[in-house]
């Protein structure tokens, strides 16, 4: 029986719609695609293997999806604002809904690049300190979500991340806090070193 043969795609290159990007934008796809080809990846100013820089994306991306609020969305240009927009909201209503669990990476370019849009800051800050700066409004979003959405269980369970990412959010939320799944706010006095503890 002779093998069926390939089909042969008629979709021209020319037919696909484009949208106009920021250069910010193409400048941070170039380099997840560098990363992805072997690069040099560093986390919050660190070198990293590619496989953690894109544990670390992935977590991130999970957490954008449960806890990124409609001004950070209003920051990126609107096609990438709109398909996180839509996952988030499908995700919320029903989280079966979506294929790939809580971890999946991006389904689409769209949603890629709003992925990478607000995870960029984390990823690439200049040291771990920043790093955790960013992150603490979501590390401290996630903690509630987790009280009130999930039963004191962590959403993000199970999606691994690197050792820098965890360092961060060790020194944002607390271990006693994390297994508790506390949302006990604290009133530091300015520049203590207690600013992102909750």
């Amino acid at each position: 029986m002779a093998a069926s043969q390939p089909e042969v795609c008629r979709q021209r290159i020319t037919d696909i719609p484009t949208l106009s990007v920021p250069h910010a934008l193409v400048d941070l796809q170039v380099r997840a695609l560098a990363i992805a080809d072997g690069g040099t990846a560093r986390l919050a100013g660190e070198p990293v293997s590619g496989a953690e820089w894109f544990d670390a994306l992935r977590y991130l991306t999970a957490a954008a999806r449960l806890v990124v609020h409609d001004d950070e969305l209003a920051e990126l240009p609107g096609f990438a604002a709109d398909a996180l927009a839509a996952v988030r909201t499908q995700r919320a209503l029903s989280p079966r809904a979506v294929p790939g669990g809580p971890g999946a990476m991006p389904g689409t370019a769209s949603e890629a690049a709003a992925a990478l849009a607000l995870t960029e800051p984390i990823l690439n800050a200049s040291d771990w300190g920043a790093g955790a700066h960013r992150l603490a409004p979501w590390a401290r979003r996630l903690a509630a979500e987790r009280q009130t959405r999930h039963s004191g269980r962590n959403p993000l369970r199970g999606i691994q991340h690197p050792a820098g990412l965890h360092r961060m959010m060790t020194a944002i939320v607390p271990h006693h806090y994390r297994i508790a799944g506390a949302v006990t706010m604290n009133h530091p006095s300015p520049g203590s070193s207690d600013i992102f503890r909750i």
